[in-house]
């Protein structure tokens, strides 16, 4: 009653006013209250407003969730899209009775061909939904029951689908729930209800329901894990969505330590944008956790706080400081390889790979030593697997137990994040893991093209960030790898190493040696710091069901010729920049880098088409040099004329030669000293020969 008292008889507009701009509802001017039963009505109202605008809608989005109704297909579900409804000979996707209750979807294959049912469901941007379901797996082999989610403006696709996985193994029903934020710009979301592999599946009530409105403002740094080299950290407070209450707020953002000292503090008016820098100096000790704590308070209430985790590590000895990597003093150069097994080693040596994913599972001690010892007898490296269903308990186990094998590149905390639906707060966990426990192998991350627009959130993860940017034909090859490894680069701010794995095989495209060496230059005219392949063994038998391994597509010999004769001289000019550039162009359809090499000046070109395309290249030039390809083309595609050099290419084309003066390219090559490298595909110059190089 005092409180009532005091307010009593003065005008509330102004506090109505605030009070309802802090929740975003409508402008009500009220006259003077005279009566304190006006106020307490007030007050009341105003509880409801805030418990109804504060909160997220728990309302299901799906329609036909428990799929009782039936389209006018036979078997099919009313606003649902089935896949292979087109065809009622198609049973992959039907209504059954006696399920969980009542009618459910039933999904089934004996082939690899991922039916699905999709139901496309409005919604809000940046904003977090529970999407669940009731799931049953009968048998299921080769694969998994899994959320995907695209993103859509309207009908045109945002990229950075997802896919959830629910469950891999025989069960009987339980509800299953996944948490998505949606895309920004995102007003449409398609949900798929999916099988991968061959097995049978039922789903029943399904729903979708927002459980987090989007953030009014957004919080980030501009790394999560900053190395003791590095100068500055950024923090950033930014406007995510139009609210009345950011006008006029008051901002304070601390840093505080692990014991609660605060080390920097700042505050002060807040206009759209805030950034605070730091000195990384001030992360005193290596591994603890320092939080940035924000929030923003209007006429004394609090709308806006949270918080940002960020650590300090030393950069892993085996990455420099120019993002090449160093091993025991000698460059080295990573080609990876992908579902590679010890049959499959010869294979990849000849392809020039040196790296290989390893996965320890649940192996005991001695097998892993076992397989890491081959690996060395061989001439190869590996990538620890960290995320293939191991606790945090066995990721530190493994890491101490291997960290020391001389095998040992890296390793991978995850395969593509965003599309899998990983949880990045245990993506977080792992890399600490890691970094507390060995200081020396770095951490890896790939992840796909469709979630370019979150490559700068991933990469902050992660000592090496690779990307896929599968093209899937031709056409989309001239161009996809470089726009993506640049994207990566920008993704990391020059700060890490950038990695890029191309695709050697797909379903529907069987890329050739021309295609596959257009991408690896590519890569290494954007600025890539390592090279992969996907896949050596054919994994999931893309070839009409029957397997195709690398050895046995034709673009083989062109993968062994270009990682003999091209490899080595590419990464001493494009990555360790040994060589003076002496001509470059990277507009237009056909790219050239050139360098003086000292013996001579070499040359690649590129043809980022698929048509014939001609280019001319002004050096200075010697009466006495000559054109000496080194692969790609024919000699007759290359000529001087006079101070330039003619290049013609047909589409699709990646050409590489020298212009010496020695008459016969070997008797350059035979100057470049073998032993400079540390291993660029094994692990040392005996161990080639031992391999048969």
């Amino acid at each position: 009653m005092q409180f009532l008292n005091r307010i009593n008889g003065l005008k509330a507009e102004c506090l109505i006013d605030s009070l309802l701009e802090d929740t975003g509802m409508i402008r009500i001017v009220m006259l003077e209250m005279k009566n304190n039963i006006a106020i307490v009505l007030y007050f009341v109202m105003l509880i409801n407003a805030l418990a109804s605008t504060c909160t997220a809608s728990q309302v299901n989005l799906i329609q036909n969730n428990a799929f009782e109704a039936i389209g006018d297909t036979a078997r099919g579900a009313s606003l649902w899209i089935l896949f292979g409804r087109r065809s009622l000979r198609n049973d992959y996707v039907s209504i059954v009775s006696d399920c969980f209750n009542g009618s459910c979807l039933k999904i089934a294959t004996n082939k690899n061909n991922k039916p699905w049912a999709m139901q496309k469901i409005p919604v809000v941007e940046d904003a977090e939904y529970e999407v669940s379901t009731d799931l049953k797996i009968a048998k299921l082999a080769g694969g998994s029951a899994v959320f995907k989610i695209e993103f859509y403006k309207e009908r045109k696709n945002l990229g950075c689908e997802q896919t959830l996985v629910l469950s891999s193994a025989p069960h009987d029903w339980k509800k299953i729930s996944k948490l998505v934020r949606t895309l920004k710009g995102a007003n449409f979301m398609c949900l798929y209800l999916r099988i991968t592999g061959k097995g049978v599946s039922y789903w029943d009530n399904v729903s979708c329901a927002m459980v987090a409105n989007p953030p009014i403002v957004c919080s980030e740094t501009d790394n999560i894990f900053y190395y003791s080299n590095w100068q500055k950290g950024l923090f950033t407070l930014a406007e995510n969505r139009k609210h009345p209450s950011l006008q006029g707020s008051k901002y304070t953002v601390s840093i505080i330590n692990k014991s609660g000292a605060v080390l920097k503090s700042e505050s002060g008016i807040f206009r759209d944008l805030y950034t605070l820098e730091f000195d990384i100096a001030m992360l005193k000790n290596i591994g603890e956790a320092y939080t940035i704590e924000y929030s923003l308070v209007r006429k004394g209430i609090t709308f806006a706080k949270g918080s940002n985790k960020v650590y300090r590590y030393n950069r892993p000895t085996y990455i420099g400081d120019d993002n090449t990597f160093e091993i025991n003093g000698k460059n080295f150069f990573p080609v990876i390889g992908y579902h590679v097994q010890p049959s499959d080693y010869d294979y990849c040596l000849k392809a020039g790979i040196n790296v290989i994913q390893y996965f320890p599972k649940n192996y005991d001690d001695s097998k892993i030593f076992q397989s890491l010892d081959e690996m060395q007898r061989r001439g190869l490296m590996a990538f620890v697997v960290l995320y293939d269903g191991q606790t945090a308990a066995r990721q530190e186990y493994l890491v101490n137990l291997v960290k020391k094998h001389p095998a040992v590149f890296g390793y991978m905390l995850y395969d593509e994040p965003v599309l899998n639906g990983a949880n990045l707060d245990k993506i977080r966990d792992t890399y600490r893991i890691v970094r507390n426990n060995d200081d020396v192998h770095p951490t890896y991350i790939v992840e796909g093209q469709t979630a370019s627009s979150r490559y700068g959130e991933i990469a902050k993860y992660s000592d090496i960030f690779a990307v896929d940017p599968y093209p899937g034909c031709k056409s989309v090859a001239m161009y996809n790898t470089e726009k993506h490894i640049a994207l990566a680069k920008k993704a990391t701010n020059n700060k890490k190493p950038v990695v890029c794995i191309n695709e050697i095989m797909t379903k529907s495209w069987h890329p050739s040696s021309d295609d596959i060496r257009n991408m690896n230059y590519q890569a290494f005219f954007a600025g890539a710091s390592g090279i992969g392949y996907y896949d050596v063994r054919d994994y999931y038998g893309y070839n009409n069901g029957k397997y195709d391994h690398m050895w046995q597509r034709e673009s083989y010999k062109g993968i062994m010729d270009f990682a003999r004769c091209e490899q080595s001289l590419a990464y001493r000019a494009f990555v360790l920049n040994k060589f003076k550039i002496v001509a470059l162009n990277m507009v237009g359809r056909m790219w050239y880098k050139c360098f003086d090499a000292g013996d001579g000046i070499y040359c690649v070109v590129i043809n980022k088409s698929s048509s014939v395309q001609k280019t001319k290249i002004n050096l200075m030039l010697d009466n006495n040099m000559h054109v000496n390809v080194i692969n790609g083309t024919k000699p007759k595609n290359i000529s001087r004329n006079g101070n330039y050099v003619c290049v013609t290419l047909n589409g699709g084309e990646a050409a590489a030669f020298m212009l010496t003066a020695h008459s016969r390219l070997e008797q350059l090559a035979a100057r470049i000293k073998a032993d400079e490298f540390f291993y660029l595909g094994g692990k040392s110059s005996a161990m080639n020969k031992r391999a048969g190089r």
